[in-house]
């Protein structure tokens, strides 16, 4: 099963809070809950391309989360783990991100239209 991890979550939807970027983002809780529902472990994958036309599937190590018993504990585990790949997968590539356009209103902030990546000298 393969699952879009995204910071967008519905009205009202659950979700958990999780650090990114030097910020907070609420996460949806779905990936974790399968997780914890089924057993299944949680591989990140990411997709880069260098040129238009070549990409390449990049699959990272599975996240190293064992199964909690409390099923909101396993939840936050997983999702603030996969917020961690997430993050070290953009520090790594900060110009081929798509959602810098979006990461303040992702974050709660809408002062600003647009987010700036952080400078590679910034620490996340």
């Amino acid at each position: 099963m393969l699952l879009l991890f995204d910071a967008t979550v519905a009205p009202g939807g659950e979700h958990v809070t999780t650090p990114f970027l030097g910020r907070s983002l609420p996460v949806a809780k779905g990936v974790g809950w399968l997780s914890w529902r089924s057993g299944a472990p949680v591989l990140p994958v990411s997709v880069t391309s260098d040129r238009p036309g070549r990409y390449e599937v990049v699959m990272q190590q599975t996240l190293a989360v064992g199964q909690e018993q409390d099923e909101g504990r396993h939840v936050a585990t997983v999702l603030r783990a996969l917020s961690a790949a997430l993050e070290r997968d953009v520090c790594a590539r900060l110009d081929a991100w798509l959602k810098w356009k979006d990461f303040r209103a992702m974050a709660g902030d809408a002062d600003s239209e647009r987010t700036a990546p952080p400078s590679p000298a910034m620490p996340v």
